[in-house]
């Protein structure tokens, strides 16, 4: 077991505590300085960071592990300092990331992510190298500090390749999928929401619940149990709070099994504050909402059996500023509500509304066309001066249906098939 300490400029230090366990840490003291931002170029204050120093010689540890995200030259600043590896709270979540990697492509993006990560800190210690101090990274020495990033570069060139095969692999499953009639639902949300319990409940299936954060890391995709539908439940990697860009594009093959999903389920847990929960639903809301509509997402309020005391207010607030209305409260750990759940799934995928569609000839009707097959059950396709198309829809796709065909210059007739 590896003995750290965790020093912060902030009180909450649950995610990190939590990142630590899942790593199998012990935390053998903490050093907290109250301020706004971190020093610019250490973190910490000069005084706190000399009482650390005192503290670090009194109680030696293998790594000082920092609440936050440091800059590069805080990192370079600090580590030489104290004279013992220093580890943010990003480097955590690569470490946690590289022991849950099992199959290829979720080892190809832990690797790219960890290299991305590596870069700056790279760039800072060859400017230092420059500067004449000659540090090495990692006390590696000069010349393996410039092969290093060199090596970096050329292996980020190749582990791109690598997952732009998987994506088109995975492009192609899907587009069968779809050809074959089945639909998809994504599982999502903040790490350690209750997602993989969820996917059993959902599938009477035995994915692998672990209390650990990220303990999920690739797409596990099962079928919905007790219905003749052909709907599939995915359940993948858990979201974070302030992920850099690079981080979230790292893990874009994987993210782009939610992102494909006919609906979403954004799990969160019930039991938390209404801040927290907002906190944790925002941070996912960033992830999901570039790449898919608000009507596509349910909240489900997970670990009802633990407590709901907020949830009305979460509620609230999702539908005044985010648009989002679909909610429902469960338990996946009692059972409870799980088979609401179940029907809400079903009603989302039966066609309800009947359409006619009337288009101009060109491109952009046929894209049209193509999304329409995806999503609509077509009825039939007629061809002529201009293109007649019958379908049904779901009613949560009949604006976007009717802006796009205005957007083309068609005319569109909508109406309830007969009781």
């Amino acid at each position: 077991m590896k003995r750290i300490c965790v020093i912060g400029i902030k009180e909450d230090m649950q995610e990190v505590y939590e990142l630590c366990e899942s790593l199998g840490y012990e935390i053998l003291f903490m050093v907290l300085q109250k301020r706004d931002k971190p020093q610019k170029s250490s973190y910490l204050g000069k005084g706190k960071l000399d009482s650390l120093e005192l503290a670090l010689k009194a109680c030696p540890v293998e790594m000082v592990v920092i609440n936050g995200d440091m800059e590069p030259l805080q990192h370079y600043n600090l580590e030489t300092r104290l004279g013992v590896r220093c580890m943010d709270r990003l480097g955590l979540v690569l470490e946690i990331f590289s022991l849950n990697a099992h199959d290829r492509q979720a080892k190809l993006q832990v690797e790219k992510a960890t290299l991305l990560y590596n870069l700056p800190l790279i760039k800072e210690w060859v400017h230092r190298e420059k500067a004449g101090e000659h540090p090495g990274f990692m006390g590696g020495g000069e010349y393996s500090t410039r092969s290093y990033e060199n090596f970096i570069r050329s292996r980020l060139m190749r582990i791109e390749q690598e997952l732009e095969s998987i994506e088109d692999d995975s492009a192609r499953r899907s587009r069968v999928r779809k050809e074959r009639g089945f639909h998809l639902v994504g599982i999502c949300g903040y790490t350690n929401a209750g997602k993989s319990s969820l996917m059993n409940r959902l599938t009477k299936e035995d994915v692998l619940i672990e209390n650990r954060v990220f303990s999920t890391l690739s797409t596990t995709t099962r079928r919905l149990s007790g219905t003749k539908k052909d709907v599939l439940i995915s359940d993948t990697i858990g979201f974070m709070s302030d992920l850099p860009p690079y981080m979230v594009e790292s893990f874009r093959s994987t993210l782009d099994q939610i992102f494909s999903a006919d609906l979403i389920l954004l799990v969160v847990d019930a039991s938390e504050t209404f801040e927290l929960m907002m906190e944790k639903i925002l941070a996912s809301l960033q992830i999901l909402r570039p790449h898919v509509y608000a009507s596509q997402i349910v909240v489900v309020f997970n670990k009802i059996d633990r407590g709901r005391a907020a949830a009305e207010e979460v509620k609230i607030n999702l539908s005044a500023l985010h648009d989002i209305h679909d909610t429902i409260e469960i338990s996946a750990h009692s059972g409870e509500n799980i088979d609401a759940l179940m029907e809400l799934i079903i009603s989302f995928f039966r066609y309800e509304i009947a359409m006619h569609i009337r288009l101009p000839q060109s491109p952009n009707t046929e894209k049209l066309i193509s999304w329409l097959y995806e999503s609509t059950d077509i009825g039939k396709v007629e061809r002529g001066e201009s293109v007649d198309i019958s379908l049904f829809c779901r009613p949560q796709d009949t604006e976007r249906i009717r802006d796009t065909v205005k957007s083309l210059s068609g005319t569109v007739l909508i109406h309830l098939p007969s009781a």
